[in-house]
C-alpha cells in the first residue's frame, strides 16, 4: 500500500502544470519540509510544504491552528492531496513571489534560488538542502 506522500507523488505526476521540469525541485521541496510526508501537518492537515495561512488562501484551505518548531501559528489546511497541490501553486501565486514565472523559464534551479529565500528565512542553505535532495 503506498504511503500518503507516495501517492501525493503520483498524483502530481499525472497533473498537467505550466512548468513540468519544476515538479522535481517542488518535490523535493516538499520531501524537507514534511519529512517525507510523515510531518503532523502533512499527515493531519495534508500540508506538505509547510504553507502558512494567509488571506489569498481563502477557497483553497482553510486555516488551522498549529504548533511547528517555530511556536504556534495558522497553518493551511487542505481538503485533499489535489487541493493541496492547487494550493501550493495558489500560495507562489501570491505577491511575494511576484516574477517566478521569468525565473521558471531558466529551469528548476533558477526558480527555487528565487523563491526559496523567500519562502524559508534561512535563504540559501535552505535552497541547498533542497537543491541537494534533487541530485
Amino acid at each position: 500500500m503506498p504511503s500518503l506522500f507516495d501517492s501525493l507523488v503520483t498524483r502530481y505526476k499525472s497533473l498537467d502544470i505550466a512548468f513540468p521540469a519544476l515538479k522535481p525541485v517542488t518535490v523535493a521541496q516538499w520531501i524537507l519540509e514534511s519529512g517525507r510526508g510523515s510531518s503532523r501537518l502533512a499527515t493531519e492537515h495534508l500540508n506538505f510544504g509547510g504553507l502558512k495561512w494567509r488571506s489569498e488562501m481563502i477557497g483553497f484551505a482553510t486555516p488551522v491552528d498549529f504548533e511547528a518548531h517555530d511556536g504556534l501559528d495558522f497553518y493551511c489546511k487542505f481538503a485533499s492531496l489535489d487541493a493541496f497541490i492547487v494550493g501550493y501553486w495558489r500560495f507562489l501565486a501570491r505577491s511575494p513571489y511576484e516574477g517566478w514565472e521569468e525565473h521558471a523559464e531558466h529551469g528548476a534551479e533558477a526558480f527555487f534560488h528565487f523563491i526559496g529565500p523567500i519562502y524559508n528565512p534561512s535563504g540559501d542553505a535552505y535552497v541547498r538542502q533542497v537543491l541537494a535532495l534533487t541530485a
